[in-house]
């Protein structure tokens, strides 16, 4: 799980944080949860939203494993 996107969206849902970052629901609830990784254009869209590094979302376990 990437907790540092889900302390990122504090008190909004994860519907409220998709529809600010013009993607689906169930899309944003798979990379909060670590399941899927964003494609790089979407991280750096991401991550101007959000204040964070594009890179954060590629770092710590590998692709695809939940921790």
């Amino acid at each position: 799980m990437r907790t540092w996107l889900f302390e990122l969206r504090n008190d909004r849902t994860q519907a409220e944080m998709a529809k600010i970052l013009g993607m689906s629901q169930q899309m944003y609830g798979a990379i909060e949860a670590g399941k899927r990784n964003p494609r790089i254009k979407r991280a750096k869209e991401m991550s101007q939203v959000l204040g964070v590094p594009w890179t954060k979302f590629f770092e710590g376990p590998s692709n695809g494993e939940v921790s």
